[in-house]
């Protein structure tokens, strides 16, 4: 599994309250096609991804990036990713747990923040962007009880 950006100094402690003890939970689908509970986590994912959408107005992490905008992404980058990539796998019920989904979000932003350099606008939106993807992927595990 792919490592969250680190979380110190966000200032996200007194914003987020006391952490509550995680429980498991088994979301996998099986051959029958995917559970309830695995459509209703893709559900709630594509909500919040929704949110993430609608605060990137000038869609910077909406399609994936390419080699004009970017030149040498994919030798700096390995495993790029975007926000219709994600929302695909939502559509799909691709995603199994909270964890899942939020490793593929914080991705997005880690390779940004990876390929440019901290005194840009496109590295401080990316920072600010995943500081509010954050907050709303804890705040998903608290009210559902997910596992981040």
């Amino acid at each position: 599994s792919l490592p969250l950006l680190p979380l110190e100094g966000l200032g996200l402690e007194e914003e987020l309250g006391p952490k509550r003890k995680k429980r498991k939970r088994d979301l996998s689908g099986g051959v029958a096609g995917p559970s309830p509970r695995v459509k209703e986590l893709n559900s709630t994912c594509g909500g919040l991804l929704k949110k993430l959408i609608k605060k990137d107005e000038d869609h910077v992490f909406h399609f994936p990036v390419t080699p004009s905008e970017a030149p040498g992404y994919t030798d700096i980058i390995k495993r790029p990713i975007c926000f219709s990539e994600i929302q695909e796998k939502c559509r799909v019920h691709g995603y199994g747990t909270l964890q899942e989904f939020a490793e593929d979000v914080s991705l997005v932003f880690s390779n940004c923040m990876t390929y440019n350099q901290p005194d840009t606008p496109l590295w401080k939106l990316a920072h600010d962007m995943f500081r509010t993807a954050y907050i709303s992927l804890y705040r998903c595990a608290r009210r559902y009880s997910y596992a981040l």
